[in-house]
């Protein structure tokens, strides 16, 4: 495992995932070795293989929360969005304290244009982390779709504060105004 590791943090991805491959054939029930592989898969851009490997790892750890989040971004990537919110939610269920589980959360349910839904994850992982200016932004964006126009953007200047060359919130802010 150690080796998959080290290959995955160069960003030897292919590398990696027969590392792990080589720790799932030796035990079958290392759920660790199951979510590494999924994370792999991941990277490599192979999201159905991903979310494979991060069921078969919730079925041998079932409160796993970076895999419930694991699996709800894979969901996401697969424009499988309700499913991914309860993946997300599961998430919450196990760490309901992790910002990145809350604003990617909001993503999905941005893409469901639930707004009133995404507002409150992006304001809980906001809560949790508010040095994230991409929180801030799609905070901006689900403010925009519930016609708070104003509020959008002072989340948007919030935005330019954190990153001053954040191009598209200046596009934006501009587009509101």
């Amino acid at each position: 495992m150690k080796k998959g590791f080290a290959l995955h943090s160069t960003g030897n991805y292919s590398d990696a995932l027969k590392t792990f491959d080589q720790a799932i054939n030796q035990d079958k029930k290392n759920a660790k070795a199951w979510y590494c592989r999924a994370q792999a898969h991941m990277k490599l851009q192979s999201y159905e293989a991903a979310l494979r490997d991060f069921r078969r790892a919730l079925r041998l750890e079932p409160t796993d929360a970076k895999a419930w989040h694991g699996q709800g971004v894979a969901k996401a990537k697969l424009t499988l969005y309700p499913s991914a919110v309860d993946s997300f939610d599961h998430a919450i269920e196990c760490d309901p304290d992790n910002p990145k589980i809350w604003y990617n959360r909001g993503r999905a349910l941005l893409k469901l244009t639930q707004f009133t839904d995404a507002l409150e994850s992006f304001d809980r992982a906001i809560t949790l982390d508010d040095s994230k200016y991409h929180t801030w932004y799609n905070r901006s964006l689900a403010l925009a779709g519930l016609e708070q126009i104003q509020p959008a953007i002072d989340s948007l200047t919030q935005v330019t504060q954190l990153k001053s060359d954040c191009h598209y919130a200046w596009n934006y802010r501009g587009t509101l105004l």
